[in-house]
């Protein structure tokens, strides 16, 4: 199980390698394995994330630690 140490040093090694643009896949929740787009931040360790919904571009914001960077 993760310790909250560890949880802190995946963020900080996330935020290091986002940046607007960036493509990202989501972990966890209905919206699982699906690729996006990193938009920004939002306030209390949120990102905001691009998909391909519905026929257009949904905007969906999510805890940070439920995204990793595609490399």
């Amino acid at each position: 199980m993760a310790t909250s140490d560890d949880v802190e040093l995946l963020i900080s090694e996330l935020s290091a390698s986002l940046s607007p643009g960036a493509r990202v896949r989501i972990l966890h929740g209905p919206f699982r394995d699906l690729l996006g787009v990193y938009a920004g931040m939002r306030p209390r360790q949120r990102v905001e994330i691009l998909l391909q919904l519905l026929g257009g571009e949904q905007r969906v914001t999510l805890a940070k630690k439920d995204i990793e960077v595609v490399r």
